[in-house]
């Protein structure tokens, strides 16, 4: 029994599709595109839930603590753009072409 599922409304599936079509133009085969998505889904869903849990220290909660310091520095907007950069380049790094022996050595 689930509590909480995906969000399936209208706009979330038309966003949904938009991301699958911009993936399989990119090449990469359908286990890739539903691979990436998820990856770019859970980022994001996980990123917004951070946002909204990190609110400011509760009055008289005394003085502020390094590491909730460091952490909330995490969700801010630049962050969220580096993450996502990073989830991209990997996504180009899996559906990049290798040309014939340039791909990672092996050991028989």
């Amino acid at each position: 029994m689930y509590l909480l599922g995906p969000v399936v409304s209208p706009a979330a599936v038309d966003r949904m599709n938009a991301m699958l079509g911009v993936l399989r133009g990119a090449g990469i085969d359908e286990e890739g595109v539903w691979r990436a998505y998820a990856a770019v889904h859970t980022y994001t869903v996980g990123f917004a839930a951070l946002q909204v849990s990190r609110g400011h220290p509760a009055p008289g909660s005394g003085p502020p603590d390094p590491l909730i310091e460091r952490l909330a520095s995490y969700t801010t907007r630049d962050q969220f753009e580096v993450g996502l950069r990073y989830l991209i380049e990997g996504i180009e790094l899996d559906v990049a072409p290798t040309p014939a022996g340039e791909g990672p050595e092996t050991t028989a």
